[in-house]
């Protein structure tokens, strides 16, 4: 992967969500896709807002889980 990509993300098949960094070294508000085979990016049609509204909804997910795992374990 090129040094101006930075990787937010990556799925099972080895293809990465980036941030591409601009000419003055600042990360680009568009969100790339990466395709680990052909070395390529392309434009993804979500944003950053949509990746950081769903790592809330997994993050949340996840103390809830915790937490009725932790209700669960006090009443046995």
């Amino acid at each position: 992967m090129n040094d101006n990509l930075i990787s937010i993300a990556a799925g099972e098949t080895g293809n990465q969500l980036v941030l591409q960094k601009t000419s003055s070294g600042l990360l680009s508000a568009d969100v790339y896709i990466w395709n680990h085979e052909t070395n390529k990016i392309k434009k993804w049609s979500k944003s950053l807002d949509f990746v950081k509204e769903k790592a809330h909804k997994r993050s949340d997910n996840i103390k809830s889980q915790i937490q009725r795992a932790a209700k669960r374990k006090a009443r046995s």
